[in-house]
């Protein structure tokens, strides 16, 4: 009786050992091929998750951060600024003298796929001459050529009559319209025109204002300029506004870059062994 029930412990301490072997030889296979194709799936996560950013780009609005310059002041030439996202611009003008000014009516608004927070502080020439007023204004991008893609040129408050001509070509890409407003008694602004690479106004509302126009360069550049030609008691104001890298963007990079070193660390452990 004895033997028979040490028989009995001894199978059953066999089976419950080969139960744990297989256990963990199965939960070692499953290790290894979480390990093994784990780069893979992350690098159809992350391709997936580009198509999808490709294919609905009308889903979030750009954001847009601009020159930080002062709210008030006057303007000494040249002085360098930075750009948020982009790096230092150094900006100058010749022919007149230019201040600073807080367009506060420009808080948390948007045009066309871009949005912006109150960081809409520009420069501004006031033509006080009583006569046309010809003058260039200068942006030299000291941090390397700018993603023209990322970048906007703001043109804003030209009257009918005041010209403003870039050195380079682009394209308007939205247009802020200022409502009439207690900041803003004469509103709403009229609209901006684009022929070729100068801006205009089509004097369609407020005859002495245009709105926040979004203009975008081409190509491969480190300066941008305008011819302005202003007439007399007219004030008008520029700024450079620049793309904010998206969080979806940046998740994207980070997990390819994650994706590129779990490989790496594969390819490197079956060498070892």
């Amino acid at each position: 009786m004895r033997l028979v029930h040490l028989t009995v412990r001894s199978i059953a301490w066999l089976a419950r050992h080969s139960d744990a072997r297989q256990s963990v030889a199965r939960q070692s296979v499953t290790r290894h091929n979480v390990a093994r194709f784990f780069p893979s799936f992350v690098a159809l996560g992350a391709a997936l998750l580009g198509i999808l950013l490709f294919q609905a780009p009308a889903l979030h609005a750009t954001p847009l951060q601009y020159m930080q310059v002062p709210a008030s002041g006057s303007f000494s030439s040249p002085t360098t600024f930075n750009l948020p996202n982009y790096g230092s611009v150094q900006v100058s003008i010749a022919g007149t003298s230019a201040t600073f000014f807080d367009q506060i009516n420009g808080y948390n608004q948007g045009a066309g796929p871009y949005t912006w927070g109150t960081d809409t502080q520009r420069l501004g020439v006031l033509n006080t001459s009583g006569a046309p007023l010809s003058y260039s204004l200068n942006f030299n991008f000291l941090s390397g050529p700018p993603v023209a893609s990322d970048l906007v040129l703001v043109v804003v408050g030209l009257a009918s009559g005041t010209t403003a001509t870039a050195s380079l070509p682009g394209s308007l890409v939205g247009e802020y319209t200022f409502p009439p407003s207690g900041f803003y008694p004469g509103g709403p602004s009229s609209t901006t025109v684009l022929t070729g690479s100068t801006f205009s106004s089509l004097n369609d509302k407020d005859p002495l204002n245009t709105g926040w126009a979004l203009y975008q360069p081409t190509g491969n550049f480190t300066n941008l300029s305008l011819a302005v030609s202003q007439i007399s008691g007219d004030g008008i104001g520029f700024t450079l506004g620049y793309m904010v890298p998206e969080p979806s963007t940046i998740c994207l990079l980070t997990v390819g870059a994650l994706s590129l070193g779990l490989a790496a660390l594969r390819k490197r452990r079956r060498r070892l062994k």
